[in-house]
């Protein structure tokens, strides 16, 4: 078969693929080999510059290269073919080139566009005028798109720089790949049994527990409600002039305080009302996400909001209350997850006299 009719056999081909392939192809999708020896087969048109004095022409192209991942492949191209001199006679060319491809999207068998660079070593023997070697860099954009797991077809258009010619050269390409491997095998469905008709009994919930410190103050009311076992407490809960704790946590990069810490607030102003002597101490503190400074700053805020509400909701004089901010300087669980950001992003009280 001639060289020009094998090369324009395989294009119509690969179109002809990719018109019947429409509808298959987007059931392809995250479902294509992305890693993997790979081999090539196609064509290209070689738009040669006029300083060579040879027709323009397609070629066959054959590789073989390496899928790394989802992004990156390489190949190696070998091309030979032959053209004719405008001035006369025969000229026999061949082409040894290395590109290294990127796609720009991950690679899932959809329409996939990529950039191309590559380097190659044309050897061209002209029946006149002898042999010419000539160094070529490319680069270029273009698009794929699978037909099977394996099996994907693309086409690109590339500049072509010829270093020794100093001349600047086209190329158009398409090819199809067969990525060698298999497709990772998703998780299995797991079988549903169904159950046996058995006679349905109905369950007893334990009546919830009221009063979990167990020390004659219901929980709703308690503000001690981890009281020791056997300590005295009055109708508060708590001992007299026992100290309770504040926590009230935060969401990330925020001042809003939840429902939690306002119920938290409402026992602390209730404990500072029973006891007027008493005075606290409020601590703010954060996660070690963003700037140091803009954290330390962040702490202060939550502290300063904790202490107004103590003041205007429940009376509470503010000569009695200190705020501080302590940044991230004070971690009570790690910054590395996301359950040990959310205990650090806090408010804490202690009494400090009475």
């Amino acid at each position: 078969m001639k060289v020009q009719g094998f090369a324009r056999s395989l294009i119509a081909i690969a179109i002809g693929a990719t018109v019947s392939s429409s509808v298959i192809a987007g059931e392809m999708a995250s479902q294509v080999v992305d890693k993997g020896l790979t081999f090539t087969i196609g064509g290209a048109y070689n738009d040669l510059d006029s300083v060579r004095d040879l027709d323009n022409k397609l070629a066959p192209e054959v590789g073989i290269g390496y899928r790394l991942n989802d992004r990156f492949s390489v190949e190696g191209i070998y091309s030979q073919y032959s053209t004719d001199q405008k001035t006369g006679g025969d000229a026999d060319l061949k082409e040894f080139r290395l590109d290294a491809f990127y796609d720009l999207t991950p690679w899932d068998g959809s329409l996939t566009p990529y950039v191309v660079a590559g380097i190659s070593e044309l050897e061209t023997d002209l029946k006149v005028d002898g042999e010419h070697d000539d160094t070529r860099m490319n680069a270029g954009f273009g698009l794929r798109k699978a037909f099977t797991p394996n099996l994907s077809i693309r086409g690109d258009v590339r500049a072509v720089r010829t270093l020794d010619y100093a001349q600047t050269e086209a190329m158009t390409n398409v090819a199809l790949t067969w990525t060698f491997g298999s497709v990772a095998k998703a998780a299995e469905p797991v079988a549903v049994v169904e159950p046996v008709q058995e006679e349905v009994v109905a369950k007893v919930e334990p009546a919830p527990v009221l009063d979990a410190d167990m020390d004659g103050v219901l929980d709703k009311d308690d503000l001690c409600p981890n009281t020791a076992a056997g300590i005295t407490v009055d109708q508060t809960g708590c001992e007299p002039m026992k100290a309770i704790d504040l926590l009230v946590n935060f969401e990330f990069d925020s001042e809003i305080i939840n429902k939690e810490g306002v119920d938290q607030i409402a026992k602390m102003g209730e404990f500072m009302q029973r006891y007027p002597e008493a005075r606290i101490r409020i601590e703010g503190h954060t996660d070690a996400s963003g700037q140091a400074a803009y954290n330390e700053k962040l702490s202060v805020r939550r502290a300063d909001i904790i202490r107004q509400q103590l003041i205007e909701k429940h009376g509470i004089d503010a000569e009695r209350i200190d705020a501080v901010g302590m940044g991230e300087s004070e971690p009570v669980a790690t910054n590395d997850t996301v359950e040990g950001r959310e205990q650090n992003r806090r408010v804490t009280a202690e009494v400090i006299s009475g």
